[in-house]
């Protein structure tokens, strides 16, 4: 039998914290070292808990259909979406027949085993089991030892702490979707709380078209991507990935001319680091080409008085609030604009914290669209006097669309986290750990008031352009490594390292200077 849980104050263990590095449960410590628990209904422990349950249910998939692909897609809220390569629908029974398979897994309390194998054999064992993504990913490593876990017959590649047994694996929920299916988890800092399914079509889609760009480039997953790498043609790589980007802002930008009659104001939103200020730039251009002006107007400019602004549970100002913005004025100056008024637009200083004046008078001209970024963008109750269909919203985020084999993905908020550590440190001279300790709050405030109003968009960009992890390698790796163990933030660093370390470096040479990608490393024609 495998491991029973280990428990502590009536919560469940999952793993350990040495010396702020994550580890499982059972593995040994060879020095000096801080030990703490990482429990079930932590953010560290949900992590473990859903990487232990891809591992076992990538296994049930192999037993019950030996000849098929599964593979892992994208998140959905708290869950984790799945498919089978070239199956288009999977019938209710068979769903329960993987339900039935995994029950009988976690039931029995399988152990799973994480070590490691001469490269040679791991080679030779995912070619005879057909696991296709595991052996593109071996193509261009060269390490002599490789990370496997095993449980029963079955054997993947082991990328994450995984905890050593089944039976941990209670709760989840499975249920058909789209032509795959997702597996519902506990929200994080639960232990059984799922809760509903809650869809996000329009992200759905977005994956979807970009699962079809892969037989337009020619890969698919980070092996491979770095197979073409190696072969040299990084540079056609690049300018394919570049091209199809400019297509999709040129078809957005199609859309709002469709609507030019009643369209006046276009609205941006998106988290940290997707791009947005060289988005607005791109689809100005492309809307300037279809005969539109276009004027921009900054959110920003609108916030209340400090000393109106609200506070969080820190006692510091939170800006990301919709009580920050004084939505009166903003709606007062909109209407006045499309009534064809002059305005005069307010400016914010952040170092008074106080709303100023400059006589910056404007008019709109005719045919004339305002574009205002900003992270309430999406939520009509900021633009309240604006009718629905005066509005186009557009929601853009770095929906990272690979990922690092079959059974394991990306996560699309590592990818802005290494746009922002790139960009803080080249423009702010902020270090690593500056931008980790700082991410979690970030995410916190976009969880709050920008993935809410997704589904509400007109329009949705994906900004990741699938070759950048092989570029912000080159220059996000020195910053981790600047993380030291006795940083809080070092697990996190050292998770990074990993995964950055399954791209083959890119060069910047072939980045085009009005790449979205160049608002974070630098280059960009547009001055960032």
């Amino acid at each position: 039998m495998g491991k029973k849980e280990v428990k502590k104050s009536n919560r469940t263990v999952v793993g350990y914290k040495v010396n702020n590095l994550i580890v499982e449960i059972d593995k040994p410590t060879a020095v000096k070292s801080v030990k703490e628990p990482v429990y079930l209904d932590s953010r560290e422990g949900s992590k473990i808990y859903r990487n232990t349950f891809c591992f076992v249910i990538a296994m049930a998939a192999k037993e019950l259909f030996p000849d098929r692909r599964l593979i892992i897609g994208n998140t959905i809220g708290h869950s984790f979406s799945f498919y089978f390569d070239g199956i288009k629908h999977i019938p209710e029974s068979e769903l329960e027949a993987l339900n039935k398979k995994l029950k009988e897994i976690i039931d029995a309390d399988e152990p799973i085993v994480q070590t490691v194998i001469p490269y040679q054999d791991a080679e030779k064992l995912f070619k005879e089991q057909n696991m296709t993504g595991a052996s593109q990913l071996l193509m261009t490593a060269n390490e002599p030892e490789v990370m496997i876990a095993k449980c029963r017959k079955y054997t993947d590649l082991d990328h994450h702490v995984l905890y050593p047994s089944t039976g941990i694996l209670k709760y989840y929920r499975i249920q058909g979707y789209r032509s795959g299916f997702v597996v519902l988890f506990p929200r994080e800092g639960t232990v059984d709380n799922m809760g509903e399914f809650y869809d996000i079509p329009v992200i759905a889609s977005i994956f979807d078209e970009y699962r079809a760009r892969g037989s337009i480039l020619h890969f698919s997953n980070v092996g491979e991507m770095n197979q073409l790498v190696a072969a040299r043609k990084e540079k056609k790589v690049i300018l394919m990935c570049e091209t199809l980007q400019n297509k999709k802002i040129a078809q957005i930008a199609e859309q709002i001319q469709a609507h030019k009659d009643s369209v006046k104001v276009v609205l941006i939103a998106g988290p940290s680091s997707s791009g947005k200020t060289t988005f607005i730039r791109k689809l100005s251009i492309q809307l300037e080409l279809l005969g539109i002006k276009t004027m921009p107007l900054s959110f920003d400019d609108y916030y209340v008085p400090r000393e109106l602004t609200p506070k969080d549970e820190n006692g510091e100002y939170d800006y990301e609030c919709p009580e920050a913005i004084d939505r009166e004025l903003l709606n007062k100056d909109l209407i006045d604009f499309f009534d064809g008024k002059e305005v005069n637009l307010p400016t914010y200083n952040f170092l008074t914290g106080l709303r100023e004046y400059h006589n910056n008078k404007i008019k709109l001209e005719k045919n004339t669209i305002l574009l205002m970024e900003g992270i309430h963008g999406l939520n009509d109750n900021l633009t309240y006097l604006v009718p629905k269909e005066q509005k186009f919203k557009i929601y853009i985020s770095a929906l990272t669309p690979m990922n690092l084999d079959d059974h394991n993905k990306i996560s699309t908020s590592d990818n802005r986290l290494l746009r922002r550590m790139v960009r803080d440190y080249r423009t702010r001279g902020y270090n690593a750990v500056d931008t980790l300790s700082r991410w979690p709050s970030v995410k916190s405030g976009e969880n709050k008031y920008i993935f809410p109003f997704q589904n509400d968009a007109d329009a949705v960009f994906n900004t990741a352009l699938e070759y950048e992890f092989g570029v912000l390698r080159n220059l996000a790796m020195p910053l981790l490594k600047s993380v030291k163990p006795y940083h809080n933030e070092y697990a996190e660093a050292k998770r990074l390292e990993y995964l950055l370390s399954n791209f083959l470096n890119m060069g910047m040479e072939f980045i085009p200077q009005d790449s979205i990608l160049r608002e974070f490393i630098g280059g960009s024609v547009y001055g960032h």
